[in-house]
């Protein structure tokens, strides 16, 4: 997800999503969009997302 309450604040500043239920999953699945080094990724709220702001993120 991008941003702040659904995107509508720092739309490009990737977050996780409130309603993560397994976090290990989620890990798991920006790994490997990292992995593939997109150069933009078009999220479900907020973005898109850059690879670089990806990169800039503790995940």
């Amino acid at each position: 997800m991008g941003g702040h309450i659904g995107g509508l604040f720092l739309p490009h500043k990737p977050r996780h999503h409130y309603f993560a239920h397994n976090m290990d999953a989620v890990r798991k699945s920006v790994q490997r969009l990292i992995h593939e080094k997109p150069s933009k990724i078009y999220v479900g709220h907020g973005g898109p997302l850059t690879f670089q702001d990806i990169q800039k993120q503790k995940f």
